[in-house]
């Protein structure tokens, strides 16, 4: 979690600051103002084994990793996460795939929007899923379902769907590589998955 007097961070700051190869924005945040100052949570955060925002007997859906960079999703209080070894979390959903089972059963799950979502297969792969959107002519977004199609096709056993919206950004060798919903670029995040060199 960033917090730069006042507001968040931008992805592609965060991702330099931690000299990594790129990343996603993860989870929600509050933005009571309407400026997008992405730095009011409003879901718990789990970070180095730090319950950085939330109650620790509450029960979130987290979305979390373990330190072998295993994806973990379920519902958890703190000290179920750090049991089940979740090193780093949040709170975020729906999940789209869990143990190798669809989620997602309705054709207009969620609406159409721009999406950013994270999964994982069996051996280990990583993979990140950013939809544009809200941009006739370019990409108008996509429902959960959909979603969830992607990463059936990817044989993804687990995954989740992340902040989307403007907030949908992905970061990766140096630049934005997608095509942000708001005209002013990069929105103000309060965290991000990365991927470390």
């Amino acid at each position: 979690m960033e917090d730069y007097h006042g507001r968040g961070s931008k992805l592609s700051e965060i991702v330099k600051k931690h000299n990594a190869i790129g990343g996603i924005n993860a989870g929600g945040f509050a933005d009571p103002d309407g400026k997008g100052s992405g730095n009011v949570l409003r879901d718990a955060v789990i970070l180095n084994k730090k319950m950085v925002y939330g109650n620790k007997s509450t029960r979130y859906s987290l979305i979390g990793l373990n330190e072998e960079g295993k994806l973990i999703l379920g519902k958890y209080n703190y000290q179920e996460a750090l049991n089940v070894g979740i090193e780093s979390a949040v709170e975020f959903g729906p999940f789209i795939i869990v143990n190798g089972k669809n989620q997602i059963k309705n054709s207009n799950a969620g609406g159409i929007h721009p999406r950013m979502a994270i999964g994982q297969k069996q051996d280990g792969t990583m993979i990140f899923v950013d939809i544009d959107g809200r941009q006739p002519g370019y990409s108008i977004g996509t429902n959960l379902l959909e979603l969830q199609n992607i990463f059936e096709r990817y044989d993804v056993y687990n995954a989740a769907n992340l902040d989307g919206g403007s907030s949908a950004t992905m970061y990766y060798n140096g630049k934005v590589v997608n095509k942000t919903s708001t005209p002013m670029g990069e929105r103000y995040l309060p965290n991000a998955f990365i991927i470390e060199k």
